[in-house]
């Protein structure tokens, strides 16, 4: 049996990343969040998801970007533990 590795490609301003399929959930419409005061930038802040409220990360200001209002956006949830610093 061959193992397989599932890769979604997402695009942020120009570039386009890939990210392996299997951290990710679900591709939903941008939540609504609540602000979390003193949040370092890139927290969006926090949505109710189910039972349960997520942080809201965007990952632009991580890699130096400037967040574009006028494209398409996606939020992606992620499975619980699959990211890390590294």
């Amino acid at each position: 049996m061959q193992d397989h590795l599932t890769l979604i490609e997402i695009l942020l301003g120009r570039d386009r990343y890939l990210i392996d399929g299997d951290m990710i959930d679900k591709f939903v419409r941008p939540l609504k969040t609540m602000s979390v005061y003193d949040a370092p930038p890139y927290i969006e802040g926090m949505a109710k998801w189910g039972d349960e409220m997520i942080p809201v990360i965007n990952i632009a200001p991580l890699l130096g970007m400037e967040r574009d209002e006028s494209s398409k956006q996606r939020t992606l949830i992620v499975h619980k533990g699959t990211v890390s610093e590294h």
